[in-house]
């Protein structure tokens, strides 16, 4: 056998040998056991390797809202309150109603996240935050359906209707129309908001008015502020906006994507 021959057959080899010894497959059993062992280093009181454990199972593809959670208390227990904001979030994307992540959000949430005064947008997303959101979308489309009908209906009223009278109705059951189309939009609106686009996970990060450490610094912003990225990242910097509409660059390695 020549020497191209020996090559050929040791490349075959190699590639039946990888495809022979595939990596393990996470099944829902190895899941759950590793899901079990995460609890147990929490109740231990080992909260950084817990945390660790958790954001494996996030990592390898398990987006259970009760991982997430878990995660971000053991994130706070181990003093890391940018992670802990991160995964609370990611939680709440997935199941809005879950009560918990909410709650522990509230207290451990820095002040740059919070709102002075009440807003109209504060208080919609108050009153929606207590339920699913598909729940609200439903109803309004429910509501919408509704209007629809009762227009058709009314187009077909008594021949003898006043005149005015009946177009005057028609306008109000338009603009009624129109107000629950508005709503409804809003509502689809709302339930793709996400509060928020990542999270500062180091302390302390200097803010700047432009993509670089040229540029004059602006704020400096504690771990776990929600922000609302502008622009793409750029030379390793984002523009981004706070919850109260201040806006800077940060460097993009001092944040997380929720």
């Amino acid at each position: 056998m020549n020497r191209a021959a020996r090559i050929l057959v040791l490349l075959l080899g190699a590639i039946l040998l990888a495809v022979s010894s595939p990596a393990e497959e996470l099944t829902v059993d190895i899941a759950q056991n590793r899901f079990d062992e995460a609890n147990e280093l929490y109740q231990q009181g080992q909260y950084q390797e817990a945390f660790e454990a958790y954001r494996t199972l996030y990592r390898d593809g398990i987006e259970n809202p009760q991982v997430l959670a878990n995660a971000g208390n053991a994130a706070y227990r181990a003093g890391d309150v940018g992670q802990a904001v991160v995964f609370y979030k990611r939680a709440l994307r997935l199941a809005p109603g879950y009560s918990m992540p909410r709650q522990n959000l509230q207290l451990v949430e820095p002040s740059t996240n919070v709102l002075e005064g009440a807003s109209m947008t504060s208080l919609v997303s108050q009153w929606f935050s207590g339920t699913y959101r598909m729940f609200w979308i439903v109803l309004a489309e429910l509501t919408f359906l509704a209007f629809l009908i009762t227009l058709f209906a009314f187009g077909r009223s008594e021949p003898h209707t006043d005149t005015r009278a009946a177009w005057g109705s028609r306008v109000a059951w338009v603009a009624l129309l129109l107000i629950a189309t508005s709503g409804l939009l809003t509502l689809h609106i709302s339930a793709g908001d996400s509060g928020g686009d990542a999270v500062v996970i180091e302390d302390k990060s200097i803010t700047r008015s432009g993509p670089g450490e040229k540029f004059f610094q602006q704020l400096e912003l504690p771990s776990g502020t929600v922000l609302d990225l502008v622009r793409s990242p750029e030379r390793g910097w984002v523009q981004f906006k706070l919850l109260d509409g201040r806006s800077g660059y940060i460097r993009t390695d001092a944040i997380e994507r929720i």
